[in-house]
């Protein structure tokens, strides 16, 4: 194993490292960062106390980052153990999971400059608990989960050009489909017509195409800081439109 490096960091090889040295550094730091960040509990003080609105954002940022987290450890242990296809589910469930935050959040500024409490315990409720499940949709249609799609294409128009483009492609690695089995364990010599299978198959092209979803995460750190500030700015709003206790 490279000198600093933790089995915790993505380990690569002299070719793949030269190639994406810049990127694996700074994914490996915040990666670090985002993890010294999360909570093991969260009490109801100090801004909290005063705002329950700004306690839904705090209750909703933290097991988001978990998620985040996890599926940015997820890619680098499996990257780390050679198994590529799982490195690309992480990878793609990274991004959604980056995506989803960061419309949230872009959303939530917009409320805030509103004043629009109510609109901010909406989407807080939608974000929270949103699902697929048909039976709770048709108790409660206004949990239905937004397609994934949807919000990368949200994005898409925010400035995140090709992130749609780039997801598809790891979706595509990711599905029983062509470029999932045929194409990415095999090659066919075209002379004789014998297939070789590898469990790691053009380890640069696949590594460029995982740590390109992972790093992800460098938009989901400071959108953490954001959210951060949010809650503070939600706390002293709805403490002065409709206050929950006397100060």
């Amino acid at each position: 194993m490279p000198v600093n490096v933790t089995p915790e960091d993505f380990v690569v090889d002299a070719e793949i490292g030269e190639r994406a040295a810049k990127d694996v550094v700074e994914f490996n730091a915040i990666l670090a960062r985002l993890r010294e960040r999360r909570l093991t509990e969260i009490e109801i003080s100090g801004p909290l106390q005063r705002s329950m609105l700004a306690w839904r954002i705090a209750t909703y940022q933290q097991p988001v980052l978990y998620r985040v987290v996890m599926l940015a450890s997820g890619c680098v242990a499996n990257w780390n153990g050679r198994n590529l296809l799982c490195a690309y589910l992480a990878a793609r469930a990274l991004m959604e999971t980056a995506a989803v935050l960061l419309v949230f959040e872009r959303s939530l500024e917009a409320l805030i400059k509103s004043e629009d409490l109510k609109g901010i315990n909406d989407l807080i409720t939608k974000s929270a608990f949103a699902t697929r499940d048909a039976k709770l949709i048709k108790e409660h249609p206004n949990a239905e989960a937004t397609n994934v799609l949807k919000t990368l294409d949200k994005l898409g128009k925010q400035g995140f050009s090709g992130i749609r483009q780039h997801y598809e492609f790891l979706s595509e690695r990711c599905h029983p489909n062509s470029s999932g089995h045929h194409q990415f364990f095999g090659i066919r010599d075209p002379d004789t017509n014998i297939v070789r299978y590898s469990e790691w198959r053009e380890l640069p092209g696949n590594f460029e195409q995982i740590l390109g979803g992972a790093m992800m995460i460098s938009f989901v750190e400071p959108c953490m800081d954001r959210l951060d500030k949010a809650i503070i700015q939600v706390s002293e709003l709805q403490h002065r439109i409709a206050p929950l206790v006397e100060d």
